[in-house]
């Protein structure tokens, strides 16, 4: 019985070890924003509506980190009229 757990207990570790965690970005809490110079003489800041983004890793030091972001660019907003 004892080697019995000694295998189950070496395979939960060797499936904990690998296991990947995927963070997803909460809509609620999160933004992507820009700001851009027109002219030379004004800063337009604007900002996008719709973006979905993730952080998937399995190391605890994030160096395996692969990040994702989906911007939807008409979407944008800046408050300026006729942005086009």
């Amino acid at each position: 019985m004892k080697q019995v757990f000694s295998i189950l207990f070496i395979a939960f570790l060797s499936i904990n070890s690998f296991a990947q965690t995927t963070w997803n970005a909460d809509p609620a809490h999160s933004q992507v924003t820009f700001e851009i110079t027109h002219l030379t003489i004004a800063d337009i800041k604007g900002n996008f509506n719709k973006s979905e983004g993730s952080i998937a890793a399995s190391k605890e030091d994030f160096s395996d980190a692969q990040y994702q972001i989906f911007i939807d660019v008409p979407s944008k907003e800046t408050g300026v009229e006729n942005e086009g």
